[in-house]
């Protein structure tokens, strides 16, 4: 599955696939998600999506993204 998010207050634009062996709720959850969020964070673990400026949020982690995109940067991780 793949995502494309555009966030309004902090991060870059983001674009990334998900695993294949993904566990069904975080593919749930990332595909009930609009495409404009609050943030996008890259974090040690895992990349953390900030969905409203309460501060709902998830982190995904990194062993289930398998591609990633941000503005313009590849992380070694192709689409």
């Amino acid at each position: 599955m793949e995502k494309e998010f555009y966030p309004t207050k902090y991060g870059l634009q983001s674009r990334f696939k998900l695993a294949e062996n993904t566990p069904k709720p975080i593919v749930s959850w990332v595909d009930a998600q609009p495409r404009a969020v609050y943030g996008i964070e890259r974090k040690v673990d895992g990349l953390e999506i900030t969905v409203s400026k309460r501060g709902r949020r998830k982190l995904i982690p990194w062993c289930w993204i398998t591609g990633l995109r941000q503005a313009g940067y590849n992380y070694g991780l192709p689409l």
